[in-house]
């Protein structure tokens, strides 16, 4: 009854209709019997309904990557960051040591629209900020809502952060793209669009790359600065973990804007994914003067 590891001659094998039933009742059963309230959002006849459109018309075999890119986006409509379908590590961190080739650029999404943010490789060609209209054919909207809709999650915006921080990825597990990308690009000085064919890049290269462009201190999920100018500092947390070192970088942080008699102080959250409460609570004690009480009712099953 234990975990079956996975193999390479796993990863592109087509399921049976058979095997697809088995696994999407057994998810199915799984999150009734696992979940508090599973169904808050969309109600349990809406989400085996989405099931069960999973098995009707698909002509084309479904292999883990193909199912992957149609039940993510139907377990994150139950809107809930923490059901979810992750990342499929088994096989990315086998192409990765395969040397494959990924997506050669970072991009920052906007509503509708994304722009490049670095290149790598062969792409240094395309300057930052320019707009990305396409890739492989499909548009940059298309794309931004397809990829989106495979990340659970209450924040639209953390949905967003998650897809830019993990575009490649994503956008291989959704559209199988890799090794060779046709993207179109609109220029930003005359507004023409442009096509350019360009070559992947290995996942390794793209890291030592990021390390090559760091402009300052790795700050990692949190951090703090100062406008004297302007008496304002400004927190920025992206998750509430590692609670000793968080509890200094507060203790630091307050202290300065003591020290520096600072009257205003914006609390920077849009990234955050969450954490753990015990070091989200390291903040409240800076901010509440009286005791603040996290939870209301608590539910275990």
């Amino acid at each position: 009854d234990g975990e079956i590891p996975l193999t390479p001659a796993d990863f592109d094998r087509a399921f049976t209709e058979q095997e697809l039933r088995e696994d999407l009742d057994f998810l199915a059963r799984t999150l009734e019997e696992v979940h508090v309230d599973p169904y808050r959002h969309r109600s349990s006849e809406e989400f085996r309904r989405d099931l069960d459109r999973l098995l009707e018309g698909n002509e084309q075999p479904i292999t883990r990557r193909t199912l992957y890119a149609e039940l993510a986006p139907v377990v994150a409509r139950l809107r809930d960051g923490h059901t979810n379908l992750e990342l499929m590590l088994d096989e990315i961190n086998y192409k990765v040591q395969q040397g494959e080739r990924w997506f050669p650029l970072t991009v920052r999404i906007d509503g509708p629209k994304a722009w490049t943010t670095t290149a790598f490789g062969d792409a240094p060609v395309i300057g930052a900020d320019t707009e990305l209209v396409a890739i492989n054919g499909i548009p940059a909207e298309d794309l931004i809502t397809e990829l989106t809709s495979c990340v659970s999650s209450e924040s639209p915006l953390h949905r967003v952060e998650t897809v830019e921080s993990w575009f490649p990825f994503y956008l291989w597990q959704s559209y199988g793209f890799e090794d060779r990308f046709e993207v179109r690009l609109r220029d930003p000085g005359s507004g023409e669009t442009i096509t350019r064919t360009l070559d992947g890049i290995p996942y390794g290269a793209i890291r030592e790359r990021q390390g090559e462009r760091e402009t300052g201190p790795t700050v990692g999920p949190f951090s703090f600065s100062m406008d004297t100018a302007k008496s304002t500092g400004l927190l920025r947390v992206d998750q509430f973990v590692e609670q000793d070192r968080f509890r200094g970088f507060l203790e630091q942080s307050f202290a300065s804007l003591r020290e520096s008699g600072i009257e205003h102080l914006i609390i920077d959250l849009r990234q955050n994914g969450g954490g753990s409460t015990d070091v989200s609570n390291e903040l409240l004690r800076y901010l509440a003067a009286e005791p603040v009480r996290n939870f209301a009712r608590f539910e275990l099953k």
